[in-house]
């Protein structure tokens, strides 16, 4: 479509005359500023200044570049009528201007209108950790990424940091503190056959270990009948059954300290998938077990989290009595299939040849570094306040620093 407005002639002598026409005829056009008398002597070189259109119709308007076509005309020294098409806007080509390079319209448009990653960026471009932006670069490798029109949902992982605290006061009289769980035991040294040698014993309300310390025929499954208790509802199932398979001994790795504490630890021993309550038996059809202990254990799995990581185990507290001393433990159950193993992963010592009366005392481990399952696994610290007929330790506090590891979806 054609300009519509003024032109203006600048950068010559007014007292010069000049003749200008429009070959569509779209009303009057007036030359403001010069002599119309006298002819214009215009030099054939480019720069003839700034043209304006005043004096005509604005209401006409042009369907096309080509309705309109502005001529500049004049006489030369000589008394030759020249001429010069003025270019409008709307019909300049793209070729007529310079330094365009070297690619035509039409590439151009084609290479905007690509989905096919044209400029071919690699994964390695895009991001330095692909399993990081799994939305976006999923099936990417060294040379290829997917087009911006097929980015699925964004999946991001990131870290919580997580801190579970006990807090006591004073504490009375007592042997063993368990902080998020502990392992107590039910039956020691029982046999277990198919005579049949039941075991029967009396639980409270969590999952069963045993840890099968000898035995001839160790190729079968152990039978466990009883009242279990579901861990979301508290619902009951009465006479409930649980079937452990049994292919191996279990190793116990426990021992005392120096104060006599028992230091628990347990390979390849057995787990209840279920959590028992009252009276429960044990009974097999096709195995010969001479020494089976059974353990009521229970831990702490962070609402199931899948990705934890423990991080560090922190304990403080005030010695009260010079005779002080103190035990802790922070320990790890791991599950695999019907098995699990008990491991102690941190100590913390307090000896009475280290105390002073009335004195703080802060016992840290980091870095720990400890990975769990929290679906199947989990922890808990067990802490002994010596001398365990006495009330020498205040204001305990026990902390349990840990990361897990969770995901989101953007969409």
């Amino acid at each position: 479509m054609a300009e519509k407005g003024a032109l203006e002639i600048t950068g010559y002598d007014p007292t010069v005359g000049a003749e200008i026409t429009v070959t569509s005829g779209l009303g009057t056009l007036e030359v403001t500023g010069y002599d119309p008398a006298v002819v214009l002597v215009v030099p054939t070189t480019p720069g003839l200044g700034t043209l304006e259109i005043t004096g005509y119709e604005p209401t006409v308007t042009a369907t096309s570049s080509t309705d309109v076509d502005l001529f500049f005309k004049w006489k030369d020294s000589s008394g030759h009528v020249r001429s010069r098409e003025i270019l409008v806007e709307s019909k300049i080509d793209h070729t007529q201007l310079q330094n365009i390079g070297t690619n035509a319209h039409t590439v151009i448009d084609d290479h905007l209108a690509s989905t096919a990653d044209p400029h071919e960026v690699t994964a390695a471009q895009a991001a330095t950790d692909t399993g990081s932006y799994d939305g976006i670069l999923s099936g990417a490798d060294d040379s290829t990424q997917k087009a911006l029109d097929t980015i699925d949902d964004l999946t991001v992982t990131y870290k919580q940091l997580v801190c579970l605290a006990v807090y006591l006061d004073v504490k009375e009289r007592a042997a063993e503190w368990n902080f998020h769980g502990g392992i107590s035991s039910l039956d020691t040294g029982s046999p277990l056959d198919t005579t049949p040698t039941d075991i029967v014993l009396t639980a409270g309300i969590g999952k069963l270990v045993f840890v099968v310390n000898a035995g001839g025929d160790l190729d079968g499954e152990i039978t466990v009948t009883g009242d279990t208790v579901d861990r979301n509802t508290g619902a009951v199932t009465a006479d409930d059954t649980d079937t452990i398979t049994v292919d191996a001994l279990s190793t116990d790795t426990s021992d005392a300290d120096v104060e006599g504490n028992t230091r628990h630890g347990f390979e390849g021993a057995y787990i209840t998938s279920k959590w028992f309550s009252g009276s429960v038996t044990l009974s097999t059809t096709d195995l010969t077990l001479t020494d089976v202990d059974t353990y009521q254990v229970s831990f702490e799995q962070w609402n199931d989290e899948p990705a934890i990581e423990i991080l560090t185990l922190d304990l403080n507290a005030f010695a009260a009595n010079t005779n002080a001393w103190g035990y802790g433990y922070l320990y790890s159950l791991v599950v695999t299939g019907d098995k699990c193993d008990i491991v102690r992963e941190v100590s913390l010592e307090a000896p009475a040849a280290g105390i002073e009366a009335d004195k703080y005392y802060r016992i840290r481990r980091g870095n720990l570094g400890i990975s769990l399952d929290g679906s199947s696994d989990g922890f808990w610290v067990d802490f002994f306040p010596g001398p365990l007929n006495q009330n020498y330790w205040e204001d305990l506090n026990i902390k349990v620093w840990a990361e897990i590891t969770k995901t989101a979806v953007l969409s």
